[in-house]
């Protein structure tokens, strides 16, 4: 029997809708959509949702703009997932954010990378020089009252829980110190996305053999990969095990900072255009024309270690095998940890030696 099955919700509903197409594949009839809750619907959009025979639907703290849509489709409410305690100034985007040529809606700095703290230190026009210093040296964790808002933050958890039948309140509240649950406010890590998309695929009736795959494989790219430095005072307060003060988070596809370089950056809106562009060529399968872009965004941005491995690769793809080994290797300084980046290093090297046998024609 064909289902059509259809997600509403924020960012976290988008994954869930990706993840399931991606899990059931050629081993389901069901027709699967997905509806933003953030922005009016459509006629079309209305038309999926009345249509629907299953609507997963997330329950958050406040009324989505989408509001409520007529259906007579089964529905499986899916909690919100949140560990904003961890980030008490992010909220809003950057006073200079806007939307970017080549990045998507959001902008360079959009509310979930946002700094309310350093907000108001360039409304102030602070020097970076003094703000970065100055918010270093702040005890977030008593001036924001860190505490009482994991209270806070924890107990709506609980509430959204309950409406749904879940419970991640309790699991964050046991796991938060021992493992990263979370990479930024409402982007959970891997795992508790995992978890999550277990639970309800598990709702939704699927094969208890694809949810075990799901969970031992899971597919990357699950959310945006930018991830929201976490203040050193809260490390310290909260006794964080997974992270310390010089821990790098990263940016979009820029490399990674620690929490005192990111501020200045952020003070500063620095970021990097020919970054954007040049995985907008890439992506568009543009690649002769990415790669001097490529090699101007890498100029600017020398810690990008996946900037690095597509360079290399696409200067391969050319049979310039020889200047796609540096590239490489530098990926592999970077992220000496990812094995992907060990292999190709080592086969570019292999095909730099061969190519070097062979005779000129």
């Amino acid at each position: 029997m064909v289902r059509r099955v259809v997600f509403v919700g924020n960012c976290q509903l988008d994954t869930l809708f990706n993840l399931y197409r991606r899990v059931t594949g050629s081993e389901s009839d069901d027709k699967v959509a997905y509806v933003a809750s953030y922005q009016d619907a459509d006629a079309g959009q209305r038309r999926i949702i009345a249509e629907a025979d299953v609507l997963v639907q997330q329950v958050l703290d406040f009324a989505p703009r989408i509001g409520g849509l007529p259906t007579h489709a089964t529905v499986h409410l899916v909690p919100h997932v949140a560990g904003a305690f961890l980030w008490p100034y992010t909220g809003q985007a950057h006073p200079r954010n806007a939307p970017a040529p080549f990045l998507d809606e959001g902008g360079p700095y959009p509310a979930e990378l946002g700094d309310s703290f350093l907000d108001r230190m360039i409304a102030a026009e602070v020097p970076a020089e003094q703000a970065v210093p100055s918010y270093l040296s702040t005890d977030v964790a008593t001036v924001r009252r860190v505490d009482r808002l994991q209270e806070l933050v924890l107990d709506k958890q609980r509430d959204r829980d309950l409406a749904c039948g879940y419970g991640f309140a309790d699991l964050i509240s046991a796991r938060f110190r021992q493992e990263r649950l979370f990479r930024s406010p409402n982007h959970p890590e891997v795992r508790l996305t995992m978890i999550l998309a277990g639970e309800v695929f598990a709702r939704l009736g699927m094969a208890p053999q694809l949810i075990e795959e799901m969970v031992r494989s899971p597919p990357g790219a699950l959310f945006p990969p930018s991830e929201t430095p976490i203040h050193p005072s809260l490390i310290e307060h909260f006794g964080l095990e997974f992270i310390g003060p010089d821990t790098r988070y990263r940016y979009f596809n820029e490399g990674s900072f620690t929490f005192e370089e990111f501020a200045y950056r952020y003070m500063r809106y620095e970021w990097n255009p020919d970054m954007a562009k040049a995985f907008h060529l890439f992506w568009a399968k543009q690649f002769e024309a990415a790669v001097p872009v490529f090699e101007a965004a890498i100029r600017s941005s020398p810690r990008s270690a996946v900037a690095h491995f597509v360079l290399s690769d696409l200067l391969a793809q050319q049979g310039r095998f020889a200047d796609a080994v540096e590239p490489v290797r530098q990926a592999v300084r970077i992220e000496p940890e990812n094995e992907a980046f060990r292999k190709r290093l080592d086969y570019m090297i292999a095909k730099s030696a061969d190519q070097g046998k062979q005779p000129p024609h």
